[in-house]
């Protein structure tokens, strides 16, 4: 006695898996831009806490950089753009002319903080995105 199995169904799921697959790619450029653009905003949102001179470094430091893909990872950085940007962020030493340490001025590391309360967010968007993407097939 032999028995039939019908494969068909297994044929449309992996046609709708692969339809998936190239409408991700499409649309993962722009969420990754968006996502950036928001966490630009974040950060120059946590930076408003500090002094006005310091918030107008990193309205003009704080750049969103292109969308890139290695190795298969689709990526987008956010960073600061200015060779002094390390210094404001993590705090440097005072130093006078001599060369004599009068004092320390303490980081801001408002790109940690606005980056760790963006995490969770960030979460919530990729999963809701991914629902959407299965809706559509």
């Amino acid at each position: 006695m032999s028995q039939v199995f019908d494969l068909s169904e297994l044929n449309d799921m992996s046609k709708n898996l692969y339809e998936l697959g190239a409408n991700f790619k499409k649309k993962e450029k722009k969420f990754l831009e968006k996502e950036g653009n928001y966490l630009r905003s974040n950060i120059l949102s946590e930076s408003k806490k500090h002094r006005k001179p310091i918030r107008k470094l990193y309205q003009r430091a704080v750049k969103r950089g292109k969308f890139y893909r290695r190795q298969k990872t689709a990526s987008i950085r956010v960073y600061g753009g200015t060779p002094h940007f390390h210094l404001i962020e993590n705090g440097h030493r005072m130093v006078t002319h001599d060369g004599k340490e009068v004092g320390f001025v303490k980081g801001t590391h408002a790109m940690e903080t606005a980056s760790k309360k963006f995490e969770p967010f960030f979460l919530r968007e990729v999963e809701a995105m991914i629902e959407e993407a299965w809706k559509d097939v």
